[in-house]
């Protein structure tokens, strides 16, 4: 009987072993596969869509043609409205579309 009971504590002590190595490596795996998972969503949401341009360059009119501090309502050939504004340095031009959605703001 006393060799059966250490062989079955002896058993369990290797059971043991293996459930624990089997653990770690699980804990292991499943925190790789989060964090590159949050790594390849962060890159995605990094770069921009491909087609997506930030600025756009369109001829709008002549440079006499937008007095200063005066704002002109212009339509880009995607239909959207343009505000531009020329200043005494520059010219400044603001879009209705929503950056983040493509959704048209309605400003009241």
């Amino acid at each position: 009987m006393i060799s059966i009971s250490l062989i079955e504590i002896k058993d369990d002590r290797k059971r043991m072993k293996h459930i624990k190595r089997f653990s770690t490596i699980t804990v292991m795996v499943r925190s790789i596969m989060t964090y590159s998972t949050f790594s390849i969503q962060s890159l995605a949401f990094s770069i921009p869509r491909p087609g997506f341009e930030r600025y756009k360059k369109i001829f709008a009119g002549s440079l006499r043609s937008f007095l200063s501090n005066k704002i002109k309502t212009y339509k880009d050939p995607a239909r959207n409205d343009l505000q531009v504004k020329r200043t005494t340095e520059r010219i400044k031009t603001f879009s209705s579309v929503c950056p983040h959605l493509g959704c048209k703001v309605h400003w009241e």
